[in-house]
């Protein structure tokens, strides 16, 4: 598995560095189908193609310790590049970082910044260089899987843009659109990275998936809420925009209405010469002071109009005054002498500067308006995008919550089904065991079960027992119970083969032998007990020890008293041979030496038969025993008493042992004894002695390459007086084994043998370790 993600993360890397070195090429050499890799889509920008390029040798190299720190360096470039862009996005800053190592000459309608990679693209960048910086830190693989999940979550909802025509960007002047290859390329870089060898993918519980999607789902909800009221207010702001800018417009519209009227009552006066025509001229002049002041009030915000509002307000008091000398003349001159000053085309030449004034401040106003309207448009249309992604992302989490929730359900159905089944066999299991069984919560020592086989061996009732303390059933004496505890205490509470004498209910005192494990059952840390009854083996073992004595008695009388009429057998066999030698025949002769053959062997075998016995009363002393110096004695010993050459006994490097040094050679001479004699009809004696550990003992062998025997009699090896090979063949009594099985059992160790015929034999005995 490990491998298969190693792969993913190198093919990955080559192929972001392949598309980020394609696209510079496509900038160096001006190759617009190296920029987009798709036709007719939209090109990534240098800066783009650098990062893509640089994070995929990064990535390739970040499991290679002598690049480490250059990746380290690259990848805070690639990361600042990222920061630095967003940074401009924010604060409508240009750090001047977008063209900086290459010029974008040809700028897209939908880019407002040359060169600029767009906020979801940067933001990507940030996210998988940081992930990539931290992903060999294992405390900091949550967030490295969390800023993965955001960058490919942006690239994602990019890719969308280009499959199912919406997007974060969508009519976004401010924005540009992210590149379908892009787009692609970071959804590789996030799951590339996902892959690292270096990343354990953090596993979570249903409680922390539900938490986080319900984090992410109201997140969303909050954002949306929040650009639902920022759009509102938007909205309700550019309305008043619009409305503030048609009243501009009406204020001055009202004001040129009112300045022609006043301008046709003037001319109905100088040509009648009837007063009748002045009285909108007066009305009108009021009005037409009134819609300044609201014309004025209106515009104090933009200095531009302020301007064009004083040049207004001077050309119509010009106007006024034109107007009132007219008036004046045509009543104390007469017609002629206002028409003159008429002529004069001043009025017309204010009028037209007027109209051009109030023109100007109505088409500033309506620029205004229109771009007003397109602000109020575009953000109208961010807020669609806004919202629109935030839905599909709730909805998108919904669904994965009701999936988690779905196969969580299934799995825990699953497990209270399997529970149910174990706890059934457990109970069949617990109740029926040959084990009497009890199991107690460890902080109060309650009874929480106890099975049938242990409530017969105590005498109580398991409903006397469930719920009711250990204390109470004064079981075990003060002191018993004190020194257990001090022993389990040394074993952490857990202990096996713990011997004890339990009172049962009627009162009767038996032994039992118990193991002890802590379990947690139920949620409950507990003990679990496991008891025997030992009370008629102990009384056996002690008949069989009384037995043992008794015959190990018996056998040194009857050893002792044979010696005697054997001493009489080889004195007179001797007698014989010495005085009487030479008058009997070679018959005779051969019968005397049998009788003195059998009669030494006899005598050897009650010597053997006494040290069997002897065995049996004798104490261990133990002591730290230097394997290899025994040994070697033994071999010097055997090798110089032997009659045999090409003896070669290869001794290793022997571990300390713990014994009765006295009992130990014994095992040892024994055992080296019948490896060379066994081996006496190859032409080499090759012996071999070792040792090492297994588990808590030390295991000691003597291994040779003799005659070996048939496993098949394996059982018969130890036995006293049980012989494998015929007196002819090898001599012996056939109680060395029986010798050494014995000292080893003493010890608290085993004996065992390996062998094949006329390929040789290996014997092992094990001793505990210090």
């Amino acid at each position: 598995m490990d491998l298969l993600k190693g792969y993913i993360t190198k093919y990955v890397a080559v192929f972001s560095a392949m598309i980020g070195f394609v696209g510079m090429l496509g900038w160096f050499f001006d190759v617009h189908i190296f920029k987009t890799i798709f036709p007719s889509m939209i090109a990534m920008k240098f800066n783009t193609v650098l990062s893509f390029f640089l994070l995929g040798i990064s990535l390739f190299f970040h499991t290679n310790d002598k690049f480490r720190i250059i990746v380290k360096v690259v990848l805070i470039f690639v990361s600042l590049i990222g920061f630095l862009t967003l940074v401009e996005y924010i604060y409508a800053v240009n750090l001047r970082i977008d063209e900086f190592f290459w010029k974008d000459v040809n700028n897209p309608v939908a880019t407002s910044n040359p060169g600029r990679m767009s906020p979801a693209t940067a933001f990507s960048f940030l996210m998988i260089g940081t992930a990539l910086m931290f992903v060999r830190n294992k405390k900091m693989h949550l967030y490295v899987q969390i800023a993965l999940f955001l960058a490919f979550l942006m690239a994602f909802h990019g890719l969308s843009n280009f499959i199912f025509g919406y997007g974060f960007y969508k009519s976004t002047v401010l924005f540009s659109k992210i590149a379908l290859i892009t787009a692609i390329t970071l959804i590789a870089l996030s799951i590339g990275i996902l892959y690292s060898p270096y990343l354990d993918t953090v596993r979570y519980t249903f409680e922390q998936k539900l938490i986080f999607g319900f984090s992410i789902i109201m997140s969303s909800v909050f954002i949306l809420f929040f650009i639902y009221n920022k759009s509102k207010s938007d909205f309700v702001s550019s309305r008043d925009w619009i409305i503030h800018t048609q009243k501009v417009i009406d204020q001055s519209h009202e004001i040129l209405s009112k300045i022609e009227d006043v301008e046709l009552g003037k001319r109905g006066y100088v040509i009648t010469g009837d007063t009748l025509f002045l009285e909108p001229f007066v009305e009108s002049k009021k009005q037409i002071s009134n819609y300044l002041i609201n014309l004025k009030l209106l515009t104090r915000d933009n200095h531009s109009q302020q301007l064009r509002f004083n040049t207004l307000e001077r050309l119509i008091s010009q106007e006024m005054a034109f107007f009132k000398n007219v008036i004046e003349l045509r009543s104390n001159k007469g017609f002629e002498e206002a028409k003159k000053l008429v002529a004069t085309a001043k009025g017309k030449v204010l009028m037209d500067s007027i109209r051009n004034t109030i023109a100007d401040i109505q088409k500033e106003e309506q620029f205004l308006l229109n771009e007003r309207a397109k602000t109020n448009q575009n953000s109208i249309d961010s807020a669609d995008s806004f919202i629109s992604f935030f839905q599909i992302m709730i909805v998108s989490f919904l669904i994965a919550l009701f999936l988690i929730a779905l196969e969580t359900f299934r799995t825990r159905q699953k497990a209270q089904n399997l529970l149910q089944k174990s706890n059934e066999r457990f109970s069949k299991i617990f109740n029926y065991s040959p084990v009497a069984m009890v199991i107690t919560s460890i902080d109060e020592g309650e009874f929480m079960y106890a099975n049938d086989l242990y409530c017969e061996t105590t005498g109580y009732k398991r409903e006397d027992l469930i719920g009711k303390k250990v204390v109470d059933f004064n079981m075990i004496s003060v002191e018993q119970r004190r020194e257990v505890h001090e022993k389990l205490k040394e074993k952490g509470f857990e202990d096996k083969d713990v011997e004890l004498k339990i009172r049962r209910s009627d009162g009767k005192i038996i032994q039992v032998i118990f193991s002890l494990q802590i379990l947690e059952i139920d949620g409950k840390m507990s003990h679990v007990y496991g008891l025997v009854d030992i009370t008629e083996r102990k009384k056996t073992e002690q008949k069989l020890k009384e037995v043992n004595k008794e015959l190990d008695s018996f056998t040194y009388s009857v050893s002792h008293d044979l010696r005697a009429p054997l001493r009489a057998i080889t004195g007179y066999t001797r007698i014989l041979k010495e005085d009487y030698g030479n008058v009997i025949d070679a018959e005779g002769k051969r019968i005397m030496n049998v009788i003195s053959n059998n009669a030494q062997n006899m005598g050897q075998l009650i010597d053997d038969l006494l040290a069997f016995s002897r065995l049996g009363r004798q104490n261990i002393v133990s002591v730290p025993i230097d394997m290899n110096s025994l040994v070697r004695s033994i071999k010097d010993d055997l090798i110089a008493f032997s009659d045999l050459k090409n003896i070669q006994i290869d001794i290793r490097n022997l571990i300390i042992a713990i014994g009765d040094s006295s009992m130990i050679k014994v095992v040892m001479t024994n055992l080296l004894s019948n490896a060379i004699k066994y081996s006496s009809k190859k032409n080499e004696i090759l012996i071999e002695v070792g040792s090492y550990y297994e588990g808590k003992n030390i295991v000691y062998y003597v291994k040779d390459k003799g005659a070996g025997f048939d496993m098949q009699y394996y059982d018969k090896l130890f036995g006293v007086f049980q012989r494998l090979h015929s007196t002819s063949e090898f001599e012996g009594t056939g109680v060395g084994l029986a010798i050494v099985q014995r000292i080893i059992n003493k010890h608290g160790g085993k004996v065992w043998a390996e062998s094949k015929i006329d390929v040789g034999s290996t014997f092992y005995f094990s001793l505990p370790k210090l």
